[in-house]
């Protein structure tokens, strides 16, 4: 059986990173408002693109550009209790996802990743237009 190709490839670093991307693409699959934003996390998941891909490329700007746009707003309208309690909440989500990586780790371990990803890098920046 041929193994399916990473669809974070490039763009998550550890396990726990990788396991995070994927639940919050399966929470804006199932919950995104916005039918581009889900077409673009199933797309993702479904493989049928990269997650690099989907962000640098073009097919994405569109709803990428409007969602960080809302999004800006929306964190700029919050008051400082409000930030640092969403802050807060974001940090508990990603200490469990991270817990959850690693029990999983311990109950089914990573294979070795292909010799293809031996000199692959995180990138400093991502860079939209």
């Amino acid at each position: 059986m041929t193994p399916r190709p990473d669809p974070f490839a490039g763009m998550a670093i550890s396990r726990a990173q990788s396991i995070a991307l994927r639940k919050q693409l399966e929470m804006l699959a199932k919950s995104a408002t916005d039918p581009r934003a889900r077409a673009l996390a199933n797309d993702v998941l479904g493989n049928k693109t990269d997650l690099r891909g989907a962000m640098l490329g073009s097919r994405y700007q569109d709803v990428l550009d409007d969602s960080a746009r809302l999004f800006s707003g929306w964190y700029q309208s919050l008051t400082e209790s409000d930030r640092v309690e969403h802050e807060r909440l974001g940090r508990l989500t990603l200490d469990q996802w991270q817990h959850d990586a690693a029990q999983e780790s311990i109950e089914k371990p990573r294979t070795r990743p292909s010799d293809d990803d031996d000199d692959w890098e995180p990138p400093t920046i991502l860079k939209r237009r």
